[in-house]
């Protein structure tokens, strides 16, 4: 058996051993059962109704990419002022350089 899949069987069977050890406490236990209904419901009605289900996906994938644009249009913005600020900035020092360069001519 590789490293890998040796691995890999570690990581389900402490998932496994973890997740029953947290079933111990009862409030944890309802609280997985009420989510299992809600999710056997959901499920359920989604199979009966499958359009609405597709409906509901793509207004989610609409509303994620809508976000996911503006922040990348806010990431772009950020990045394009702070790309003039050290525009800015190198200027400035250019000029000191110069003006330095000028006063010690002159003396």
């Amino acid at each position: 058996m590789s490293n890998d899949s040796k691995f890999l069987k570690g990581i389900v069977i402490g998932a496994a051993v973890g997740g029953l050890a947290t079933l111990l406490d009862r409030n944890t236990r309802t609280q997985v059962w009420n989510k299992l209904q809600t999710t056997c419901s959901s499920t359920s009605y989604y199979m009966k109704h499958p359009s609405e289900g597709v409906h509901f996906v793509r207004n989610g994938y609409e509303e994620l990419s809508g976000s996911l644009s503006k922040a990348i249009n806010s990431t772009v913005d950020v990045l394009v002022q702070l790309q003039e600020i050290i525009d800015a900035y190198g200027n400035v020092d250019e000029e000191e350089n110069i003006t330095v360069v000028k006063s010690s001519r002159i003396e």
